[in-house]
């Protein structure tokens, strides 16, 4: 018993720390900083996804004070809590007092001419930088599967309401789909659990009956692919059945089934993106670097005598800023590594989630209007005309046949080079009363070939191809 409670003070200290570490433990009700203890409640992760949504809105006004005046959401609450900030701050300062205050003499130390820290912090910014454009490479790409998500959820609904498919198995469907799409965040982040997340949406918005959810509790539904894999399983299913009925044609299962198998697919790649994370022997590299790096860079600039009235003030500017750089994007990289965390720049999964629930209800409701073909003729010949180029203006194309028009125009035979198949090009005038029912001895329509334009009536250049007899 003993050792057990051991292992487990020791599992939940460990726990405390990593939130600790990462500003996820300073939550009493609102999050401060915007960022929730892990697990949350379901009021905590709204005030999170608002606050989400409002540093959102804000980056796309791109107002300059806006932007600095902010606390919350930005870089600067992770840098107070990096230890190495302070280190090194340290060690510039008591090399300056040093030398201010004592007999220590910087020309007796060993130092890196400017030319040599100019290339070192060349090299560091170059790595640092790449470093972060992969990492902001793994967050689009999440985003894009985020979105294609949403993508299919919505083509899926289209599909469905465009086709004979009654309303309420069109709702189903519909259902099944959303409900695939939350299951499936749920189960990616450590964030979302079914008490905080999936049954307050539930009891919202009603996606699964009691049966269907005591069915995903018997599977894992807090961790992994296998809830959301069980529902994507019914709805396949389900579009069989639907075809089965009649109620959708090959075609509309087909597509119906191709959008499902994509929304699998794009959730699929989320959980491949976070069982393959950034590699452990990249992330090393970039702190055993760093790490190297940032005292070096401390240690040069205090023995350097910029000729000012006051060395410190210069010195100390460019190492803090030297220091904002290198752990920034050190923080920087680790948070856009994993975008779905309860941290505010991660990406709005409950956003993305009630939105496509909502469009999906508004494409089922979607009601044609009246449509008449004499309306349709007037908006017609209501619209610009763009010339027989690229359209033929509404008098020059007859309602009806003449009462005479010239016959059609032979225009020749031509050997084509396979077989013994011959063609035969007729010259329709438009209009002709056999223009859409000439035939070959074969039987096969005449295909169009080009459109002859002179002075007089528009003609077709039509082409039929007998076979031999």
């Amino acid at each position: 018993f003993f050792s057990q409670s051991a292992a487990s003070r020791a599992q939940l200290s460990r726990t405390e720390l990593l939130l600790n570490m990462s500003g996820l433990a300073d939550v009493p009700g609102t999050p401060r900083g915007c960022a929730v203890r892990s697990p949350a409640t379901w009021k905590q992760l709204q005030a999170t996804e608002d606050c989400r949504r409002k540093l959102l809105e804000e980056a796309r006004g791109g107002n300059t004070w806006q932007l600095l005046k902010r606390w919350r959401g930005t870089i600067l609450p992770d840098l107070l809590q990096a230890p190495s900030l302070f280190c090194n701050l340290v060690i510039y300062f008591v090399l300056r007092i040093l030398i201010r205050a004592t007999s220590f003499k910087a020309a007796d130390w060993p130092q890196l001419t400017i030319g040599q820290l100019a290339l070192l912090s060349s090299f560091m910014s170059f790595f640092l930088v790449f470093y972060a454009s992969q990492t902001y490479a793994r967050f689009s790409d999440q985003y894009a599967s985020s979105m294609a998500c949403e993508g299919a959820i919505l083509d899926t609904a289209i599909i469905a309401r465009s086709s004979k498919m009654p309303y309420l198995e069109c709702l189903r469907l519909v259902r099944y789909l959303n409900a695939a799409h939350i299951l499936a965040y749920i189960g990616l982040s450590d964030v979302y659990n079914y008490e905080n997340y999936f049954q307050p949406f539930n009891a919202q918005h009603t996606l699964l009956n009691q049966e269907e959810v005591a069915r995903l509790r018997e599977i894992v539904m807090d961790s992994g692919p296998d809830a959301h894999r069980e529902v994507i399983v019914w709805v396949t299913t389900f579009v069989n059945e639907q075809l089965e009925l009649g109620h959708v044609t090959a075609m509309e299962a087909w597509s119906l089934q191709n959008q499902i198998l994509a929304l699998r697919a794009k959730l699929a790649s989320l959980y491949e993106y976070k069982d393959q994370p950034i590699p452990f022997v990249y992330i090393h590299m970039v702190y055993l670097l760093t790490s190297v790096y940032l005292p070096l860079f401390s240690y040069s600039m205090a023995l350097s005598e910029p000729n000012t009235p006051c060395p410190e003030a210069v010195g100390g500017m460019l190492v803090l800023l030297n220091l904002i750089f290198v752990i920034g994007i050190r923080v920087l990289g680790s948070k856009l590594a994993d975008p779905f965390g309860s941290d505010v720049e991660d990406l709005s999964t409950m956003h993305y989630v009630s939105s496509t629930n909502a469009a999906s209800l508004h494409i089922l409701h979607a009601r044609l209007p009246r449509w008449e073909r004499d309306r349709e003729h007037d908006l017609h010949l209501a619209r610009p005309k763009l010339g027989n180029g690229f359209r033929p203006a509404p008098e020059a194309v007859p309602t009806r046949a003449p009462a005479s028009l010239p016959a059609p125009v032979f225009l020749g035979a031509l050997e084509k080079a396979e077989g013994e198949r011959r063609s035969l090009k007729l010259d329709i005038p438009v209009g002709h009363p056999n223009q859409l029912q000439q035939q070959d001895a074969s039987g096969h329509p005449p295909k169009l070939v080009d459109r002859v334009v002179s002075d007089g009536p528009p003609h077709l250049l039509l082409m039929t191809e007998n076979t031999p007899g």
